[in-house]
């Protein structure tokens, strides 16, 4: 079963986009409703870039990976984190829940340790926002 599932990853990572880009439609028109209090418009931005970042996973089991394809992924991935923190960072800031600043953002770069090689910063973003 393992190596049948290893043989389909390309599918598998074109579906898990696909998911994605639909999730960031269903975003986009959720913040176009003027009785949402919800910052849609930021969930909406991490859903489409973490679609388009899972097609570009797709792309590497077919044209291979290149170091600035795989720096072009993981600043994707950064920033597609940036936007899912941000809409919780916002949610919770307008339910008067807990207001977290934008200060938040500078605690967590402290967090980095930029000795650290390439490949452990494609998975920074996720550990630090999430």
């Amino acid at each position: 079963m393992k190596e049948f599932f290893t043989n389909q990853m390309d599918y598998i990572y074109f579906l898990y986009g696909f998911a994605f880009l639909v999730f960031s439609i269903s975003c986009y028109f959720l913040g176009k409703s003027k009785s949402s209090k919800l910052p849609w418009n930021s969930l909406f931005f991490f859903a489409l870039l973490h679609g388009l970042n899972e097609w570009a996973d797709m792309l590497v089991f077919s044209i291979g990976d290149a170091p600035y394809f795989n720096f072009t992924r993981t600043v994707t991935l950064g920033i597609s984190y940036f936007f899912l923190f941000e809409f919780g960072r916002i949610a919770l800031k307008d339910q008067k829940k807990i207001g977290l600043g934008t200060k938040i953002y500078l605690l967590m770069s402290l967090c980095h340790n930029p000795v650290s090689n390439h490949q452990s910063c494609k998975y920074f973003p996720f550990y630090a926002l999430v």
